[in-house]
């Protein structure tokens, strides 16, 4: 019962420290959405120009984002960094250094069984 609890706080933890989704604005003929983060996986859906999508996290080069009707998907950053911020910049698709190295979010396992 001590470790359940435990697993719950270190989950409920680590969700409010996440990032706050950020929306953008499509300005390529459309944003390829894929099944994962590579080119191996297929596209499964297509967000045309001028839609939004909100960019929900990101893994190396792709960004998991949510599309206008709710469906999820992976774009590759090169896209990302064509979309459009609601002031009509370009969005920012910077990579950490070795600075941001140390802050990143770290994570624990609790260790449950017999």
């Amino acid at each position: 019962m001590k470790s359940l609890l435990l697993a719950l706080l270190v989950c409920a933890l680590s969700t409010a420290f996440a990032a706050a989704p950020v929306s953008v604005g499509v300005a390529d003929p459309y944003l390829e959405l894929r099944t994962g983060p590579g080119r191996g996986y297929p596209i499964t859906n297509v967000v045309p120009r001028g839609e939004e999508v909100t960019i929900l996290k990101r893994r190396t080069d792709w960004f998991k984002v949510r599309g206008p009707r709710g469906r999820e998907g992976w774009a590759h950053r090169d896209q990302i960094a064509r979309t459009l911020t609601s002031t009509g910049t370009a969005f920012q698709t910077e990579d950490p250094g070795t600075e941001q190295f140390g802050d990143r979010r770290h994570e624990a396992d609790v260790p449950a069984g017999h």
